[in-house]
């Protein structure tokens, strides 16, 4: 066969076992993204080995997708009615648990013996919060308080802070070695912003008119997928520019009742492609090595979580029930954190192992404690 017949084949059977893990999920409340990975793991080169190298070398592409319609959802949150409500709250929690988990995982792992570079990325990326699992954990509970809006405001301003603190980490690292490193961070940064105001402006104007009131799927998809690869072909922050896409638009489309809700439609068979082949990265050597280390980053960023959301909500002047809980209900962990755990790999390629096992291997843990602990935070502050 052909690589294209391998290739579409292939798709074709990761969405019918999507099917099945959707099925399992339903029936055993174990997260998808979970099993996902599981069989990531399995058909991967550490198991039964059957994924086409074919296939393994589109990987690049369908995460640079699945994150961008991430990215652009999430930029779709940050709108200004939603910082007038929860001002105070929200950017207290947000930046209170996401700092502390930063501080706690990166200097935590430095004292442990992790190399500093490695140290100061997961710190980075433990700021991360899994936005789809926030949100299927709202609309499964049918939350309406004020609480579930904290968390979904404070789950799209995570990935922002992660997202920040991670290009300056790499910024820094980049001075450890040369400016002209430094230069091409900062100009990926930057480069981010003005790309998404660049493209949601005009798309803030034009869109949502052949269909009053919304957006149709064409014009998402189109404002995405321009963003997406234009970012590549730019070599700036990808994900950065759809969030700042999403966010102008959400921002300025008065017309738009709900910006682009057609992508969260279409978000999940890309997401799942991406889940499935990262679990395939995971290596049992590797994670067995690496199994204390990776043990610290998970109790340093649930330490980190808590105590940062509890400090912003006492801040805030939240009730008891919000400062005890707010923290706790943001550690699910997966697509952004992995995102950045392969970007990271590419700027430093001698701890690649190190970096993505760490990440993909608590993942699944907070995948696992990350969604049932959200789903109880928004049950007790429904009360």
């Amino acid at each position: 066969m052909t690589g294209e017949e391998i290739i579409l084949i292939t798709i074709g059977s990761f969405f019918c076992l999507g099917l099945i893990a959707d099925a399992i999920a339903r029936n055993t409340k174990i997260p998808r993204v979970t099993l996902l990975v599981s069989i990531g793991v399995l058909i991967g080169p550490q198991v039964f080995d059957v994924i086409p190298h074919v296939v393994e070398d589109q990987f690049d592409w369908l995460t640079s997708i699945a994150l961008v319609m991430v990215g652009f959802l999430l930029g779709g949150k940050l709108t200004a009615s939603t910082f007038s409500q929860l001002g105070t709250s929200l950017f207290s929690i947000s930046l209170g648990e996401s700092l502390c988990a930063a501080l706690m995982v990166g200097v935590g792992m430095y004292v442990v013996g992790v190399p500093w570079q490695v140290a100061l990325v997961l710190g980075c990326i433990a700021a991360a919060t899994a936005a789809e699992i926030a949100f299927d954990a709202v609309v499964e509970t049918k939350a309406q308080s004020p609480f579930s809006k904290i968390l979904l405001g404070a789950v799209a301003l995570d990935d922002v802070w992660s997202l920040l603190l991670f290009s300056a980490g790499l910024a820094v690292i980049a001075v450890g070695s040369d400016w002209e490193s430094l230069g091409t961070i900062t100009r990926e940064l930057g480069g981010g912003i003005l790309l998404g105001i660049v493209i949601g402006l005009p798309a803030s104007a034009v869109t949502g008119r052949l269909k009053p009131g919304e957006p149709i799927l064409l014009e998402a998809l189109a404002v995405v997928f321009i963003c997406g690869g234009l970012a590549l072909w730019l070599e700036v922050s990808f994900l950065l520019a759809a969030i700042t896409t999403g966010c102008v638009i959400a921002n300025l489309a008065r017309h738009h009742e709900r910006p682009f809700t057609a992508i969260e439609n279409i978000e999940w068979p890309f997401l799942l492609l991406f889940f499935i082949l990262a679990g395939t990265l995971l290596e049992f050597d590797s994670l067995i090595t690496l199994l204390v280390p990776t043990a610290m980053y998970v109790i340093l960023r649930i330490v980190g979580k808590f105590l940062g959301g509890y400090a912003g909500a006492s801040i805030a002047g939240n009730n008891k029930t919000t400062k005890r809980w707010i923290g706790l209900s943001l550690l699910p962990q997966a697509g952004a954190a992995i995102g950045m755990a392969l970007v990271a790999s590419h700027y430093l390629p001698q701890y690649q192992q190190l970096i993505i096992q760490i990440v993909i291997a608590s993942s699944i843990v907070f995948e696992l404690l990350g969604p049932v602990l959200t789903t109880i935070a928004l049950k007790k502050n429904e009360a």
